[in-house]
């Protein structure tokens, strides 16, 4: 089975277009982190750019 090709439309290079052989999705990686890390992350974050613009303003 021959791949078709197109003809790409700013520099006239040809783009071969590649299908998978399977309509399955690919899996993704699962992630590791759960919801208790992220909401500590975003808390710390949010407290250090709380400091950060408290101290600008009193300058």
């Amino acid at each position: 089975m021959s791949t078709p090709s197109r003809r790409a439309p700013c520099r006239g290079q040809i783009v071969k277009i590649i299908k998978p052989d399977t309509a399955e999705p690919i899996p993704l990686p699962s992630s590791k982190q759960n919801l208790a890390i992220i909401l500590i992350r975003f808390v710390l974050f949010l407290a250090i750019a709380v400091v950060v613009l408290s101290l600008a303003y009193i300058k």
